[in-house]
């Protein structure tokens, strides 16, 4: 596969430090002609996330140090977080920042939310 020419979907990243090369050629013909080839995407680190497509592991974003944990796919993270009041209050895992978020459950519905878990 040509994988120079895809994008890493969200929650995965190109490990360029583990480049490929072509070992199928002597070592005269290596030195003259290796080629590298982009390795495949692969999962951002555990308690990461990636929610856009992109190549760098710089992509991959931390999450919240308190209470996140990544998603089985690293596309999000999920809030590990006792509320003291669950009746008024929910919990949801902010995109933009990597934290997860306390929010009154009747503001729910008057929040552009990214994401709610």
């Amino acid at each position: 596969a040509d994988y120079s020419k895809e994008t890493c979907p969200p929650g995965q990243y190109r490990n360029i430090s583990r480049a490929l090369f072509n070992i199928g050629l002597n070592s005269e013909q290596y030195l003259k002609r290796s080629i590298p080839v982009d390795p495949p995407c692969i999962l951002c680190p555990n308690y990461t996330y990636k929610y856009v497509s992109g190549e760098h592991i710089n992509d991959c974003k931390p999450c919240d140090p308190k209470y996140g944990v990544s998603s089985d796919d690293r596309t999000v993270c999920k809030c590990n977080k006792v509320l003291i009041n669950p009746t008024s209050y929910t919990v949801y895992f902010n995109l933009t920042t990597g934290l997860c978020e306390d929010i009154p459950i009747s503001d729910i519905n008057s929040l552009n939310l990214i994401y709610k878990w």
